[in-house]
């Protein structure tokens, strides 16, 4: 028998699911990374830590201090995605394309909605602030675009 012939014929064994995990549908380690992640990417998102980088001397003490920041912080929003699928692919439903996509838009549309609504409104009282009011058609065509906020 050739090498190829061997392990074309070899079983292989796929670990099935412990029926302790189709009966239980979180686990308390992951609802904590989950929440830890999510800390986290609001903190980075509110503390804009990108933009840091621009404005802080190559090199500087706080340069390191945002680079470190921003490195211990890399894994929350892969991980955060990966724990929400984790949940989201539960093995004991089965819905089809239509039932699974409206269930998502029901779900999303409206914080969608109200973080849009928010953000416009802080853009709109920034801009007044600095004395150049934005119109509601720049507001309506940022949102047409997709970049109603830096983030969103």
């Amino acid at each position: 028998m050739s090498t190829t012939q061997h392990w074309a014929s070899a079983a292989i064994e796929i670990p099935q699911a412990s029926p302790q995990r189709l009966t239980s549908a979180h686990e308390s380690w992951v609802d904590v990374v989950r929440l830890l992640a999510a800390f986290l990417i609001v903190c980075i998102h509110s503390l804009k830590l990108d933009s840091r980088f621009g404005e802080l001397p190559l090199g500087s003490p706080e340069w390191i201090a945002v680079d470190m920041l921003l490195a211990a912080t890399r894994w929350a929003l892969p991980i955060f995605v990966m724990i929400s699928g984790y949940f989201l692919l539960d093995p004991r439903k089965s819905l089809d394309l239509h039932s699974y996509y409206h269930r998502r838009v029901q779900r999303l549309a409206w914080p969608l909605l109200a973080w849009t609504m928010l953000y416009l409104g802080i853009s709109a009282y920034d801009a007044m602030l600095a004395g150049r009011p934005t119109s509601l058609a720049a507001m309506a065509i940022g949102v047409i675009k997709g970049a109603p906020y830096y983030h969103l």
